[in-house]
């Protein structure tokens, strides 16, 4: 394809009625009825593939306590400032907090480590933040940074900031660990296969956000494994299965590497060798060529990431699969294996095709529009060729739907080409055109949106044939 000839897929979701980006919400799309016809074949599509597979779905909250990220370690490796963090404290914590701050004990200490980063002569009009942790009665802790203040008078002045105890979550990975610790778990429901499709929040720069491909707002096709050692291999390889089935159902072509252990990371080194010689075992085992990223894994494990190349011969890294010894540790997971002791778990992290912004905006772009007919948002066009046929025409179109085939009836007072270069440019896979032979022999003169006359077929017929390719996914 001639990449001189490719439209954006900011462009085509705008042409063809999908989605598009608004100043109100930067880094969110917002999504027509057609764009979520796909959103939602995609979401039944990889529901399908993970049921099968045997994992069982979960939601987990949007917005959850600061604390779950520092135990992870993403606070730290992730970046704080990565994320979409609030302070949002009950009243009566806050009215605790203020009389503690007020106390005269607290001033005291307050004022001295002020006049002690000073060498105990802190000078008219200084300013010094002091960061504490303040305990309630209740067992909560509040972070703070008191700001003291000497006036010239002398005296002191002192201003508190809250600390964000909230947090819209980036990522799903450990809250999947509180499911986990939900009650015991036994060695016999391992692998515990826990899936998500959950809406994550990061905090992009602004001249890095790119329509659907870049967002600040992120609905992810996520599930975490946690299995025992001997585990490990079965089930990346199962996930493996999954990525090439996946894949292949729309023609990519794609590439796997092996992403090793990080300048910066989490666990001990002996763990990490461990996983990364697991990771590249289930490789060979299926006889996958892959390609190594030194030091490109996550902080907490090595991984295999799934490159794919679109119509233009662009690379885009989506899927991808992750061990983890870390975070098991970190939240103190645990099994009791068939001896009655306690066991340490493994956790896989997994995701197929990662962001649905993004795959929808490389898909977009992919077919320039023209979707297979299973993600087609509307798959079959009928048009009247006069007023006086909309009525028998209507009539068809209530059969197509019964067949959970996507139709409309185009029945604007425009002429016939008119009609058909409309449904050409928004790229529906089937016009039917139907006048009087049609309506009285119950068949449908079809063309195809590349323009090819497929003839008159019978009615039942076409629906058969629809629906063969939306079953098959051609």
């Amino acid at each position: 394809m001639n990449k001189n000839l490719i439209k954006d897929h900011k462009q085509i979701g705008i042409e063809q009625e999908l989605f598009f980006t608004s100043e109100y919400a930067p880094g969110a799309p917002f999504w027509l009825p057609k764009g979520m016809i796909i959103f939602k074949e995609l979401e039944k599509f990889i529901r399908k593939l993970t049921e099968k597979a045997g994992y069982q779905e979960t939601s987990t909250p949007i917005m959850v306590k600061t604390k779950i990220f520092k135990e992870s370690g993403h606070w730290e490796n992730f970046g704080e400032e990565a994320m979409y963090n609030l302070a949002d404290y009950e009243t009566e914590q806050i009215q605790e907090l203020d009389a503690i701050l007020q106390s005269e004990q607290e001033t005291k200490k307050i004022i001295k480590a002020f006049e002690d980063s000073h060498n105990g002569k802190a000078p008219i009009l200084a300013a010094f933040d002091l960061h504490g942790e303040i305990p309630l009665k209740n067992g909560e802790i509040i972070e703070t940074i008191v700001t003291c203040t000497k006036g010239a008078d002398g005296r002191y002045f002192f201003n508190r900031t809250l600390k964000p105890n909230l947090t819209l979550k980036p990522m799903n990975c450990p809250e999947s660990t509180v499911l986990y610790r939900f009650r015991p778990r036994s060695y016999k429901e391992l692998p515990l296969r826990l899936s998500e499709i959950g809406r994550l929040h990061r905090r992009e720069q602004s001249g890095e956000i790119n329509g659907l491909l870049r967002v600040r707002q992120i609905t992810m096709d996520d599930a975490h494994v946690f299995t025992t050692d001997e585990q490990i291999l079965s089930e990346v390889k199962s996930i493996l299965d999954m990525m090439i089935s996946f894949y292949d159902s729309f023609g990519f072509k794609y590439e796997f590497m092996l992403a090793t252990r990080p300048e910066v990371f989490a666990g001990d080194e002996e763990n990490w060798k461990t996983a990364e010689k697991d990771l590249e075992e289930a490789l060979k085992s299926r006889e996958l060529k892959y390609t190594m990223k030194e030091k490109e894994g996550a902080f907490y494990g090595p991984k295999i990431d799934v490159h794919i190349k679109d119509a233009l011969g662009r690379d885009w890294q989506l899927a991808t699969v992750q061990l983890d010894f870390h975070m098991p540790a970190a939240f103190d997971l645990k099994y009791v294996d068939q001896e009655g002791k306690q066991k340490r778990p493994v956790m896989i992290h997994r995701a197929i095709f990662g962001s649905f912004e993004r795959f929808t905006a490389i898909l977009t772009e992919h077919y320039v529009g023209a979707f297979p007919i299973w993600l087609s948002p509307v798959q079959v066009v009928l048009i009247p060729i006069s007023e006086r046929h909309v009525e028998a025409v209507e009539k068809m179109a209530e059969e197509l739907r019964k067949e959970n085939i996507r139709v409309e009836v185009d029945s604007r007072s425009e002429t016939m080409q008119a009609k058909i270069r409309q449904a050409t440019l928004q790229k529906v896979p089937y016009m039917g055109i139907i006048g009087d032979k049609e309506i009285n022999d119950r068949i449908i003169s079809v063309r195809t949106r590349e323009g090819k006359d497929l003839g008159q077929l019978n009615l039942s017929h076409f629906v058969k044939r629809v629906k063969q390719e939306i079953d098959q996914k051609v």
